[in-house]
């Protein structure tokens, strides 16, 4: 399952100014709180009825086996992991299963997180798959075929509130249940106030984050700066809630360090425009963006020369599908852009490829 893709509040309150000027009022009508935002891997985790395993899928692997991208060599973990899920599965239908970040040592680099004493599974979601009679969507999906992203959305129901997801899911040692680490968080653009408001509180929360992860420290006793944080729908059953709504009301907000756009604050009310092309490329082409793009593409290594068309490509396309905004407002000629991009995108890599020795080939 390919998981929903987060936007920043800019382009978050972007889309909810456009469905008020559209009439449209049920985007409103679930809480919204924050978590943790930890880096790590992202994935879905799925236990598929009739099946005899757990797969994953994530923005690094498609459908894979569990215990090979999680935890090789460890069966005992799989089999730990396999139990929780399957907890979870037998008090819904179909395909069940949990939205996680992957993170601890040996994962990704610098955060709290990172220090930790084991790599575990860290939950912010469960979802339930319901495809009714429709036997062929079912069967596309779990094949990682593509299909229709609001069909396929609208079919899954998940759980975002821990404190039921504690009781879905079995005690584990491999894995936790990420808490709300903020309050109630309405963003329907009702008045200036009101977002501001909510901009105040995430910045605030944000910044101490870029000192010291809060939750990490509490859980773990480790200290360290953290990501962000990540606002997502309250839903507490099944039957409340679908992905849908997570993908259309979740938003996120990242410290300095790990944000892939250069913004004055986490959370911003409007899209920032660059003032020319070399603002842009300094605006998009950031060090988190960077270490992303290797982190997505090439996990495994390694980080050569045969890479550099790859790497280029894979840069390109992130930064123009989350710039449409800045440069229709910009109005430079997408060539000149394009061409811009890419020669930053070979420059970051010919410094990756001084920087990364051949012993650390993922980030």
């Amino acid at each position: 399952m390919k998981l929903p893709s987060i936007p920043t509040f800019d382009k978050h309150m972007a889309r909810v100014d456009w469905r008020r000027s559209h009439g449209e009022t049920t985007f409103n009508r679930f809480a919204a709180r924050g978590k943790p935002k930890l880096h790590g891997v992202s994935m879905a985790v799925m236990a598929q009825r009739g099946s005899c395993g757990v797969k994953v899928s994530s923005r690094l692997r498609r459908n894979t086996e569990l215990t090979d991208l999680v935890a090789p060599g460890y069966s005992s973990v799989r089999q730990e992991i396999e139990e929780t899920l399957w907890a979870g599965h037998n008090l819904a239908y179909g395909t069940t299963g949990i939205f996680a970040e992957w993170a601890g040592p040996g994962i990704q680099k610098k955060d709290a997180v990172t220090r930790i004493d084991r790599p575990r599974l860290f939950v912010f979601a469960a979802f339930s798959v319901n495809f009714g009679k429709d036997a062929r969507l079912l069967d596309r999906w779990s094949a990682g075929e593509d299909v229709d992203t609001r069909e396929l959305y609208g079919r899954i129901s998940i759980v975002t509130d821990p404190g039921v997801l504690s009781r879905i899911l079995n005690p584990c040692p491999h894995v936790e249940i990420i808490p709300w680490v903020t309050g109630e968080l309405r963003t329907d653009g009702a008045s200036d106030e009101q977002v501001e408001t909510v901009m105040r509180e995430v910045n605030d929360i944000v910044d101490a984050y870029a000192r010291e992860d809060g939750y990490i420290l509490d859980r773990f006793g480790i200290s360290g700066p953290g990501e962000g944080v990540v606002i997502q729908p309250v839903s507490q059953a099944f039957n409340q809630a679908t992905m849908l709504d997570l993908s259309e009301l979740s938003w996120k907000a990242k410290t300095d360090h790990h944000a892939v756009k250069k913004v004055s604050a986490p959370a911003t009310r409007a899209v920032e425009i660059p003032a020319g092309l070399p603002e842009f490329i300094e605006t998009f082409v950031t060090p988190a963006r960077i270490e992303q793009m290797i982190s997505e593409n090439f996990p495994d290594g390694p980080i050569d020369s045969k890479g550099t068309g790859r790497f280029v490509t894979a840069m390109r396309v992130d930064v123009m599908k989350e710039s449409i905004e800045e440069r229709q407002a910009l109005g430079l000629d997408d060539v000149r852009i394009v061409m811009a991009i890419e020669a930053a995108a070979r420059q970051a890599w010919k410094e990756a490829m001084a920087r990364l020795p051949q012993a650390e080939m993922g980030i």
